[in-house]
C-alpha cells in the first residue's frame, strides 16, 4: 500500500502542459485576427530535466495552430524584421507554473484548433472561434 501510494504522489508531480486561454480577437486590417494561445505547465515538475535538453533527448515544447478551410496565416511584410509565421512553434521547456504566450495573426473566419505539446508534460487541445 505504502509503494502505490508513494507512486501516486509521484505521478502527481508530473509535467502536465495545460491550455490557459485561447482567444481570436479582430486586427486592424479587415477580416484579419490576432489568435492568442496562453500555456502553462500545472506539473511540479519541469517539461524537460536540464540535463535532457543538453543532449538534445527531449524535443522543445511545441504550440500549433490548425486553421479552417480558407484561413491562412499572414505574413509579415517582406521589408519586415519579423520572423515568418508558421503553424508550430517551439516555445522551449515550460518551468513548473510557468505561462508562456503565443499568438498568429489569421485571415479569414472559422474554427482554428491551437494544441500546446510536450514531450514530458503531454498535450492540450482547445477550439478557437475567428470572426
Amino acid at each position: 500500500r505504502n509503494e502505490a501510494m508513494f507512486n501516486l504522489y509521484l505521478a502527481q508531480q508530473l509535467p502536465q502542459v495545460k491550455v490557459v486561454s485561447a482567444a481570436a480577437r479582430p486586427s486592424s486590417a479587415a477580416g484579419v485576427s490576432e489568435v492568442e494561445l496562453v500555456v502553462t505547465n500545472a506539473g511540479l515538475i519541469p517539461t524537460s530535466l536540464e540535463i535532457a535538453q543538453r543532449v538534445k533527448m527531449v524535443r522543445p515544447d511545441t504550440a500549433t495552430i490548425t486553421l479552417a478551410k480558407g484561413q491562412e496565416l499572414v505574413q509579415p511584410p517582406s521589408d519586415s524584421k519579423e520572423p515568418l509565421q508558421r503553424p508550430a512553434i517551439e516555445i522551449g521547456w515550460l518551468k513548473p507554473g510557468e505561462t508562456k504566450r503565443v499568438s498568429w495573426t489569421v485571415k479569414g473566419s472559422g474554427n482554428a484548433r491551437v494544441t500546446i505539446g510536450s514531450t514530458g508534460g503531454g498535450v492540450d487541445t482547445q477550439d478557437v472561434i475567428v470572426k
